[in-house]
């Protein structure tokens, strides 16, 4: 097998967007989560997909951003939730809140801090 043989091709490229991708998918009895949700990639993967938790850091910017993808995608199943990865406290609070299925987990968050974090356990 010669190295090209084994190249992973799509007919997705860099100006392809979420909803390019979903395109002909039933996701309409689907619940998701969306970490990282209230920018960038995170938000856009949000706004394709049918019933969605947005689980932000800020809840604020969250909920203007859950606000925005229910008018621009006339989505009404669309909700912010606080969630931060780092924080054990945090992450039990939104997993003891949670009540229903889960059947897609879209692990985006991630920040680059200017500075060394330290989580509220000291690691």
């Amino acid at each position: 097998m010669s190295t090209h043989d084994s190249l992973i091709t799509s007919k997705f490229n860099a100006t392809s967007s979420a909803h390019d991708v979903v395109a002909g998918l039933d996701l309409g009895n689907l619940r998701a989560i969306v970490t990282g949700a209230s920018s960038g990639i995170g938000f856009e993967t949000a706004r394709a997909l049918a019933e969605v938790t947005l689980a932000v850091r800020n809840i604020s910017t969250g909920s203007v951003e859950a606000g925005n993808i229910v008018r621009s995608a006339g989505n009404d199943c669309v909700r912010a939730a606080w969630l931060d990865p780092a924080d054990t406290a945090s992450v039990v609070s939104f997993v003891d809140g949670w009540n229903c299925p889960l059947h897609l987990l879209v692990d985006n968050a991630g920040i680059i801090p200017s500075t060394p974090l330290r989580a509220p356990e000291g690691w």
